[in-house]
């Protein structure tokens, strides 16, 4: 095999000796030298990164999925007017289960009987405490302001309450009194989600 000079290599190529020792085709001893041109050397390394480049890019691609972020809380307020004279009314506002919404009394008075003094959604009167009460919470003052969602169980308000909907549909409110025919007055309240 012929030897390379060093006057025949170019100052711009590096030198790379190897030599096989042991029982090759090559004789022991014998040193093979490779010169490589530099240029040579950094189109190769440049192909090399380019490739490796295109494989991460594709491999990213096919793993990354685009970030969702959650949809901003929209907060609305709106008032309802509460008739005493009525049964239970719609709000409009739907809620759906996990739902939260803040129910707060705003103005005016009702009552629920004549002799009664008028009250704000608190109320006034005692509660119902004999077995065949009909107002739709038993526990809670006669003239307070109740709640339910859609058909659900009525629940109190009175003139604060967060409320956390166990169930989906309309907010409904009324006066917690079965025999409305004799009621007077309505009061308004703000409803926050």
């Amino acid at each position: 095999m012929e030897k390379l000079k060093n006057e025949d290599v170019s100052p711009f190529t590096n030198d790379i000796s190897l030599t096989f020792r042991g029982e090759r085709s090559i004789p022991d001893g014998c040193v093979l030298r490779i010169a490589l041109s530099t240029t040579a050397l950094f189109i190769t390394a440049a192909v090399i990164v380019a490739a490796l480049a295109v494989i991460v890019v594709r491999l990213e691609s096919r793993t990354t999925s685009p970030i969702s972020l959650p949809e901003p809380l929209a907060f609305s307020s709106q008032t309802f007017t509460v008739d005493s004279t009525s049964g239970w009314q719609n709000t409009d506002v739907v809620l759906q289960m996990g739902d939260q919404v803040v129910v707060e009394y705003v103005s005016g008075e009702w009552h629920i009987e004549p002799s009664e003094p008028y009250s704000d959604a608190d109320g006034g009167a005692s509660g119902c405490d004999f077995d065949d009460c009909l107002e739709p919470v038993r526990a809670y003052t006669k003239s307070g302001l109740v709640g339910r969602i859609g058909d659900g169980e009525a629940f109190a308000i009175g003139n604060y309450a967060e409320i956390t909907a166990q169930t989906e549909g309309p907010l409904q409110l009324r006066v917690n009194d079965a025999g409305i025919l004799d009621n007077e007055g309505s009061i308004t309240v703000s409803i926050t989600r």
